[in-house]
């Protein structure tokens, strides 16, 4: 399947190989800068590497993984390897791994010369789903979640199944955080079968989630393609993540591990509880959904007397306005409302609702 979204060719494919090499045949560039890191060089690397064997001028940049890697740091040490390698604005750049590498990487391609072309081949659920589509970059800075970026989409995306078999298990429920927050902005009919197939389980599988990775895929392509720079309808795609946002930022303060994925699963609690405060979406249906979201997602425990903190890094999330935090919430399941203002107290009640 292919699909276009501005400049961009979204290639979801059987054969990263064979689709790879006839992408890279009809490039000019003498150079070809790959970037990856120690899980993509050994486990994804591979399928593709082939197709590079016969070209003189091929430079692996490899990095670390981790959240912890996405700043500033990494970014120079990337422009730098393009300097010392004498790339110039024909190069063309791939990234090879999960939301990390596919949001730095883009973030260095896209400033670097005022841009040079770049292909992702997101390796991850979560950046198949969403990382890789809808040209944002970014970085952290200050520990606070992507706070520099900009908007570049990629030449091509190429995604592949192929790799998901790569993932550990903590990666695929990173990937089904946002699943569950592409499900519940847009169809009731799809929740209720989400929820029909996984009530039962105990834990999530790749091969039943298929049919939910296309429905995410094709819903999030739609919605950029109205609204590319996020000036309205592409806001829904928030849903969970304000609070997300601030909570990955918490955790990296603390240097704990708390994957983006997860952080919109707990995001989603708290934005439905919101939801229930404003609109009719029931709280006993809240918590039906928190009960489910909480059979998969081990607790994450903020204590009482760091609510202050949380509430400072919603403070600086990207939406904000007039200096009041913006949410994204539902009004029913499928009906999402956006730049929704809730004072400090619900902001609060929330935290509170999480945690019990």
């Amino acid at each position: 399947m292919k699909f276009f979204l501005q400049k961009s060719i979204i290639n979801v494919t059987k054969n990263i190989s064979k689709s790879l090499f006839y992408v890279l045949k009809n490039f000019s560039s003498e150079k070809i800068f790959i970037l990856l890191d120690e899980n993509t060089e050994n486990f994804c690397f591979p399928a593709i590497k082939l197709l590079f064997e016969n070209h003189s001028q091929v430079f692996l940049i490899k990095i670390k993984s981790g959240e912890n890697r996405k700043n500033l740091q990494t970014v120079q040490f990337i422009w730098d390897f393009l300097v010392k390698n004498h790339s110039d604005r024909k190069s063309l750049f791939l990234i090879l791994g999960g939301g990390v590498l596919c949001d730095l990487g883009a973030f260095a391609a896209s400033t670097f010369k005022r841009g040079i072309p770049f292909i992702l081949i997101p390796t991850t659920l979560l950046a198949q789903i969403d990382a890789a589509i809808g040209g944002k970059t970014g970085i952290n800075f200050k520990n606070l979640k992507n706070e520099v970026g900009t908007f570049a989409f990629a030449k091509y995306v190429f995604i592949d199944k192929i790799f998901l078999k790569t993932l550990n298990y903590r990666q695929i429920l990173a990937g089904f955080g946002e699943i569950l927050k592409t499900i519940l902005i847009s169809n009731v009919e799809e929740w209720n079968n989400l929820q029909k197939i996984f009530s039962e389980k105990q834990k999530i599988s790749v091969d039943f989630l298929k049919p939910f990775i296309e429905i995410a895929i094709k819903t999030k392509i739609n919605i950029v393609r109205k609204d590319p720079d996020e000036k309205n309808i592409r806001k829904i795609l928030n849903f969970g993540h304000t609070f997300a946002h601030g909570f990955e930022s918490f955790a990296a303060e603390r240097k704990k591990k708390l994957l983006h994925g997860e952080a919109v699963a707990y995001g989603i609690i708290c934005e439905l509880f919101l939801s229930a405060k404003k609109t009719k979406f029931s709280l006993e249906k809240v918590q039906e959904i928190k009960n489910f979201i909480e059979k998969f997602y081990t607790k994450f425990s903020i204590p009482q007397n760091e609510y202050e903190k949380i509430f400072s890094f919603l403070c600086h999330d990207k939406k904000n306005e007039k200096n009041e935090i913006r949410f994204t919430i539902l009004e029913e399941i499928g009906k999402p409302l956006i730049n929704q203002v809730f004072s400090k107290t619900e902001i609060f009640e929330a935290l509170d609702f999480l945690q019990n």
